[in-house]
């Protein structure tokens, strides 16, 4: 086996900046006004974790402090479990800020183990992740590297040895009574605990300290639950200014949407809706449904969804954070492509229903449906979109019916009929002979005969 360990000291701060062209000092703060993490300019100002946030403002004036909010950093961490499960079937999350990744089994896939841990830290660097990496037989001693700042992902067992070797026993995250004693016997580096044997440093040094040497050393995967992927699309995302437009709402969502595209594509799969949330500061939370009139799963599409029903209904109040969720998901299905037709541009129908639907209120979108009636006025009804009536043919019968049937003088021109058409012996009594006919324009008509002999036009063919 081969762990990758992966560790980021500002896992919520670099989610929360990611993809946002800011500048200057940021931080995010405890519930004691501590500074919890710090941008790479901060650090530089000379801030640090830890530090109160008068003595923060006094060193930067400037600084753009946020208050961290409950489970960011798990929510964080499960987006990277998300991205890296594209490349690494095995993860196991080690809240609140790291990640473990066995590559060895991905190697006919991915390419050696060093190989493939260049390839996720190369990748998330670029995303704006500040991290630590290190790579060892062992996961305890990955991350024992990582979390000490020892970057390693070479896959050298020499070089592997000479880090452990020379890692200070103060980077060890040791218990301070054991750290004390350790310093006591004038131990300094942890080779030269490694060194001792361990019959005597459990009777010397207790039980607690050998389990950890040998927790150390063991090459089984670690003992917290695996990463699942979720069978739901949920992404939750933080604004870092209050949107008072739709504009604003818009330019976040278009980074959750694009995640659910990379998330369904995975997935060989299609949304045909989604909850969109929209958090204010003081106001309920105002909840979106996006619905599309076909399964799609084109980041783009939705995009124009969401924009035509903001259009439609104005924020209430400024939005200060976003959730997206998927709500139905469906097999992704090959759209149908006539090879003879030459690619327009124009939307299909059923692109066009959806952006209807999101434009108009659903009261205001109707269809039409069959239902099994011989009677030609209550052969259709309307219905909401997407639903069906009944499958009753009519054969032989126009598909424009006119809203009152039009007395003529004469019948024109008959082509064929009668069709006999009465109705059922509990209703009016009605009974029409139909025929088809050429009206003096040129154009095919539906007319019809009553018992009394008048006729009437109630229809035109196409």
């Amino acid at each position: 086996m081969r762990w990758l360990y992966l560790h980021f000291p500002a896992l919520a701060l670099d989610t929360l900046l990611a993809g946002h062209p800011v500048e200057g000092c940021w931080a995010l703060l405890d519930d004691n006004n501590q500074l919890l993490q710090c941008n790479d300019t901060a650090l530089a100002t000379g801030l640090r974790p830890g530090m109160a946030l008068a003595e923060a403002l006094a060193l930067c004036d400037e600084l753009q402090a946020l208050r961290l909010q409950p489970a960011q950093d798990q929510q964080a961490l499960q987006r990277l479990a998300e991205d890296c499960y594209q490349l690494v079937a095995r993860i196991h999350p080690d809240p609140p800020r790291g990640l473990w990744l066995e590559l060895a089994a991905m190697a006919r896939l991915q390419g050696p183990p060093a190989t493939l841990a260049a390839q996720l830290t190369t990748q998330l660097q670029a995303q704006g992740y500040r991290l630590q990496a290190a790579l060892a037989p062992q996961p305890w001693t990955a991350r024992l590297l990582a979390r000490a700042g020892q970057w390693l992902i070479d896959d050298n067992e020499l070089c592997l040895t000479q880090r452990l070797a020379a890692l200070p026993l103060t980077h060890c995250e040791l218990d301070p009574r054991q750290l004390e004693r350790l310093q006591g016997w004038g131990l300094q580096r942890l080779g030269q605990l490694l060194a001792l044997p361990r019959a005597e440093v459990r009777r010397r040094a207790g039980a607690p300290l050998a389990q950890w040497l040998q927790r150390l050393e063991a090459s089984a995967p670690p003992s917290v639950p695996a990463y699942q992927p979720s069978p739901v699309f949920e992404d939750r995302l933080t604004l870092l200014y209050e949107a008072e437009q739709s504009e604003g709402v818009l330019f976040v969502l278009q980074r959750q949407l694009q995640r659910l595209q990379l998330w369904l594509r995975q997935r060989q799969l299609a949304a045909g809706s989604l909850q969109l949330e929209l958090g204010h500061r003081q106001l309920p939370a105002t909840c979106l449904r996006l619905a599309s009139a076909q399964p799609d799963g084109i980041a783009a599409n939705w995009l124009m969804l969401a924009r035509l029903q903001l259009a439609r209904q104005p924020l209430l109040a400024p939005v200060c954070w976003l959730r997206l969720r998927s709500q139905t998901l469906e097999p992704l299905q090959a759209p149908a492509i006539d090879l003879w037709q030459a690619a327009s541009g124009a939307l299909s129908p059923d692109q066009l229903l959806s952006r209807l639907q999101a434009r108009l209120n659903p009261d205001q979108l109707q269809g039409l449906a069959a239902r099994p009636d011989h009677v030609p006025e209550q052969a259709g009804l309307l219905v909401a979109v997407g639903e069906r009536g009944g499958d009753y043919g009519h054969s032989g019968r126009p598909l424009w019916l006119l809203p009152q049937p039009q007395p003529l003088a004469v019948p024109w021109p008959l082509l064929d009929g009668p069709e006999r058409l009465a109705s059922q012996w509990w209703a009016e009594p009605l009974q029409r002979d139909y025929y088809r006919a050429l009206a003096p324009d040129g154009r095919p008509a539906w007319l019809f005969r009553t018992a009394g002999g008048h006729w009437f036009l109630h229809g035109w063919f196409g």
